[in-house]
């Protein structure tokens, strides 16, 4: 009896390994295949002053999955939102002198540009491929841009979301295949619906401006003794600003160089800059000569930077134009100017308004009153020679006339 059972549970045991080698193990229909996500990009545009150079500027970007916690459930009328998986990166977007900038909005660019302002423009790309997608779903990404080094950079700092659609390939199939359908990146974090359509809150670019003041810097000379091709000198110190900011000057309605006059302390041929540039400690400097109804403009001061205007203003009389107005062209240097300057040797902060700082100088001298009364005798003493000669040559002309007769 014992022989009879070994002899089954053997014949059990063979019967089991043989029955495994004929029927093959059913796989599981619901293990999908991951998938890898591929990258997406967003406009980046910069806008400019059209007379500033472009800034050294570089706008570096963070994104991260949502938590769990700011995970959304499905409802009848909105899908269900994951938080992303791990992995995605974005590259720094950076412009500097040598970008190409546009003076007018090109064709396909969604942007408003203001005018006398132009902007570059790159691309945000946004990399998923490091992402690995394992079932189907909504999974969002935070994505934020940081704040720039530059403070009169305006930076987006705003959170923007960007969702990954991954479906089921075939649908009511059991492939266990995924597909990525595609990516939206908005601005609001509720859920996406069922029913789909056009989001309203859906973005496509990032823009930022570059926030600059100009100044205009004019000279007036005035008085009888005052001479109108003498160059004057003021000296402009601009601090606050990021290293390497170049500061453009407009010599348009300025001298290139000291002109070669008597009346001029300067060498003859000392230029006007046609730049400034900030050094490592954010301060940049340089010295001007104008003479009578000349101005400079420098482009490009940024918001909050400081700034001081000093005037060499030898043995005249100085005034700002806050005191003493007048106009060169069509520009006015009065205390009307919106951040005027309203003292000679004037400091301050920089705001975005454009201002002008006019000087009047003035050198008189009054001319002494004796000088008159002295040479008076003289000139009456010689009109009355200068008659006598007269009456002496007209008397010699008639008495030789009369002896020839």
């Amino acid at each position: 009896m014992k022989s009879l059972k070994k002899v089954l549970a053997a014949a059990v045991t063979v019967t089991a390994v043989m029955a495994s080698w004929i029927i093959p193990v059913m796989a599981d229909p619901y293990v999908y295949t991951p998938i890898t996500g591929t990258t997406t990009k967003l406009n980046k545009f910069f806008i400019v002053d059209a007379d500033v150079e472009i800034p050294d500027v570089t706008f570096n970007y963070e994104i991260d999955p949502i938590s769990d916690s700011d995970a959304i459930d499905a409802t009848d009328s909105t899908m269900a939102v994951l938080p992303g998986v791990a992995g995605a990166t974005v590259a720094p977007v950076s412009f500097n002198k040598d970008s190409a900038s546009y003076p007018s909005v090109q064709t396909g660019d969604s942007l408003t540009l203001p005018s006398g302002m132009k902007y570059c423009k790159d691309d945000i790309t946004i990399d998923l491929t490091g992402c690995s997608f394992t079932e189907p779903g909504v999974y969002r990404y935070v994505l934020k841009e940081e704040q720039c080094a530059n403070g009169a950079v305006t930076c987006d700092t705003t959170e923007k979301y960007l969702d990954v659609f991954i479906v089921d390939k075939n649908g009511a199939t059991d492939s266990g295949e995924l597909e990525l359908a595609g990516y939206t990146i908005h601005t609001n974090d509720a859920a996406p619906a069922k029913a789909g359509g056009t989001l309203s809150d859906k973005i496509d670019s990032i823009t930022n401006s570059y926030v600059t003041a100009d100044l205009y810097i004019g000279k007036k000379v005035d008085g009888n003794q005052g001479s109108r091709d003498k160059f004057f000198k003021f000296t402009l110190e601009v601090t606050g600003l990021a290293e390497g900011t170049v500061l453009t000057v407009d010599l348009t309605n300025a001298s290139a160089a000291v002109g070669d006059n008597a009346a001029t302390v300067y060498a003859a041929g000392t230029a006007n800059p046609t730049e400034m540039t900030a050094d490592s400690d954010g301060k940049a400097t340089a010295d001007f000569y104008l003479q009578n109804g000349q101005y400079v403009i420098v482009y490009g001061l940024t918001e909050n930077a400081s700034y001081t205007i000093s005037e060499d203003a030898e043995d005249y009389t100085s005034q700002a134009s806050s005191a003493s107005s007048f106009t060169i062209g069509s520009v006015t240097f009065n205390g009307a100017v919106s951040g005027q300057i309203t003292d000679k040797d004037s400091s301050g902060t920089i705001s975005d308004d454009t201002f002008a700082a006019g000087f009047t100088n003035t050198r008189e001298g009054t001319i002494p009153t004796g000088v008159i009364t002295r040479v008076a005798p003289i000139v009456a003493v010689g009109i009355i020679v200068a008659a006598g000669i007269v009456i002496i040559a007209v008397r010699n002309v008639k008495r030789k006339a009369e002896e020839e007769a």
